[in-house]
C-alpha cells in the first residue's frame, strides 16, 4: 500500500472525484436512499452497475460529502482493495504448492504499482480481490482433504460427524462447498461478467467430483444473489441478471463508427456516436429511459445492435478480433508497459500448463478463470481495466514458469558427475 501511496504522490495525482455512473448511483444512494440515476438526468431505480461498490462508495459520501476528502477516501479504499491481493496471494502458494511463485508475485505486485492508475479508480480493485477470493475458495472445495493438510480418514470423519448432526449450520457455513458458492454470489454483485467462469468452473467440478455438490454450490450461490434479483424485478419490473446496461454498452461498440478502443470512441468529435447515443453522457437518451424505462430501453438497444450486426457481419468480426488482441497485450500510450506486459502474458499462459501438469484441478480452475472472465469483454469496447482483475494471476502463473524456467536453466548448467569405475571393472581391465 505504501508504493502505491509514494508512486500517487511522485505522479501528482489530483484527488477527483468524476462521477461517472458509479458515483452517480453512490450520491443518489446517499442522498435519496435510491440505487438510481446513473445518467445525464435522473431516471429512478437503476440495475445499471452491480450493488457492492456503490454501496461502499455511498458510506465514503455520506461520511465525507462530495469533494477532495471522500475522493482521498476513495483512493485509500481502492488502494486498500489492490494491496489485499497480493498480500493473500501466499495463501494461493500454499493452497497450490507454489509457494515460492506466489512470495515473488505477491512480492511484484505489492511493490511495483504499475497500475496504479486503475489501482485507484472504479471498481476493478475490488473485483480483482473478490476473484482471487473466489478461486481461493473453489481450490479449497476441489479437493478438501488435500488443500487442508488432513488425511481421508480424517476428512471421512468430519464427513460422518456432519451427517450426524445436521443442525451444526456453523460447522456448515465453513465447509468448502459454502464458501465455494457463496464467494462466487459476492463476485457476481461485485462484476457479473464472471458468470462464464463460474459455469466453466461448475462444469470441471462436476465431472471432477459429482453432481450432488455442484448442484449445492450453484444453489448457495443463487440464494447469495437473490436478494438483488427480486430488487431488480420489483423495481424494474422484470428479471435481470444483476445488471442490465450490457445492450447499451454493446450498442456503443458495435457500430459504423466504432472502434476496438474506449478511448478512441471517446473523442470528442460534432458526431461522437458515444455521445450522442449513451445515455451517461446523452440527454435525450436519458429522457427516453426515463420515459420507457429501462429494461423495455436496452431491449430495443439489443434488437438495433442485433440488426447491425446481421448486416454488417464482417465489421464485427475484425472488431471482435482487434478486442481480443487488446484485452490481453493492453494497449497503452505508454508503449513501453505493453511491449514489457507481452512477455509475461506468454509465461502465465506456460505457467497454466505447468499447473496442470503438477495438479489438474489447480490448473483447469485457473485456465477455466482466464477462458471465462473476458469472454463479455470481447464484445465491448476494450479498456486496459477490464483486465486489471486478472492481473494478479498474471503475476502469479508467470512467477510459476519463470521458477521453472530457472530451475531448468541451473539443472543445465550443473557440471555432470563422472561415474568412477569400479574395483572389480579396473581389474578385469589389467588382466
Amino acid at each position: 500500500m505504501a508504493s502505491r501511496l509514494v508512486a500517487l504522490k511522485l505522479l501528482h495525482a489530483t484527488p477527483i472525484l468524476d462521477f461517472a455512473e458509479s458515483e452517480l448511483i453512490a450520491k443518489s444512494i446517499a442522498i435519496h436512499n435510491l440505487f438510481g440515476d446513473p445518467y445525464n438526468v435522473p431516471t429512478g431505480p437503476t440495475a445499471h452497475h452491480a450493488p457492492i461498490y456503490p454501496f461502499l462508495l455511498s458510506l465514503i459520501f455520506r461520511a465525507f460529502g462530495y469533494g477532495s476528502t471522500s475522493a482521498m477516501a476513495m483512493i485509500a479504499m481502492n488502494i486498500s482493495f489492490a494491496s489485499l491481493q497480493y498480500a493473500l496471494l501466499p495463501l494461493l502458494g500454499v493452497i497450490t504448492g507454489a509457494r515460492r511463485a506466489a512470495l515473488l508475485a505477491a512480492f511484484l505486485g505489492a511493490l511495483v504499482p504499475w497500475r496504479i492508475l486503475r489501482d485507484i479508480r472504479w471498481e476493478t480493485s475490488l473485483t480483482g480481490l473478490v476473484l482471487l477470493l473466489a478461486v481461493l475458495a473453489t481450490l479449497r472445495a476441489w479437493t478438501p482433504a488435500a488443500r487442508s493438510g488432513t488425511d481421508s480418514a480424517e476428512c471421512n470423519n468430519s464427513e460422518e460427524h456432519r451427517r450426524v448432526r445436521p443442525w451444526n449450520a456453523l460447522a456448515y457455513l465453513t465447509t468448502g462447498n459454502f464458501l465455494f458458492g457463496f464467494s462466487w454470489g459476492l463476485l457476481f454483485l461485485t462484476c457479473p461478467s464472471a458468470l462464464p467462469a463460474f459455469l466453466i468452473v461448475v462444469l470441471l467440478f462436476v465431472m471432477k467430483q459429482s453432481w450432488k455438490p455442484a448442484f449445492w454450490v450453484a444453489a448457495i450461490c443463487a440464494l447469495t444473489i437473490l436478494p438483488w434479483s427480486v430488487r431488480n424485478y420489483v423495481k424494474l419490473g422484470g428479471f435481470t441478471f444483476i445488471r442490465d446496461n450490457f445492450p447499451i454498452e454493446f450498442h456503443v461498440s458495435n457500430n459504423d463508427f466504432a472502434s476496438p478502443l474506449l478511448k478512441d470512441n471517446l473523442v470528442e468529435t460534432l458526431d461522437n456516436f458515444f455521445y450522442r447515443m449513451h445515455p451517461y453522457s446523452s440527454e435525450p437518451e436519458a429522457r427516453l429511459v426515463a420515459k420507457e424505462g429501462e429494461l423495455q430501453y436496452n431491449r430495443e438497444k439489443l434488437h438495433e445492435t442485433m440488426d447491425w450486426i446481421r448486416t454488417h457481419p464482417r465489421k464485427f468480426v475484425v472488431l471482435t478480433a482487434q478486442r481480443i488482441v487488446d484485452f490481453w497485450t493492453l494497449p497503452s500510450t505508454v508503449r513501453i508497459k505493453s511491449w514489457a506486459w507481452v512477455p509475461v502474458e506468454l509465461l502465465a499462459i506456460w505457467g497454466i500448463t505447468i499447473l496442470c501438469k503438477r495438479d489438474a484441478s489447480v490448473g483447469w480452475v485457473m485456465l477455466a478463470i482466464w477462458a471465462g472472465f473476458p469472454l463479455v469483454y470481447y464484445l465491448l469496447q476494450t479498456d486496459s481495466r477490464y483486465h486489471y482483475p486478472l492481473d494478479w494471476s498474471t503475476f502469479f502463473l508467470g512467477a510459476v514458469a519463470a521458477e521453472q524456467l530457472i530451475a531448468k536453466t541451473w539443472r543445465l548448467r550443473q557440471p555432470k558427475p563422472v561415474l568412477e569405475p569400479e574395483l572389480g571393472s579396473e581389474i578385469e581391465a589389467v588382466a
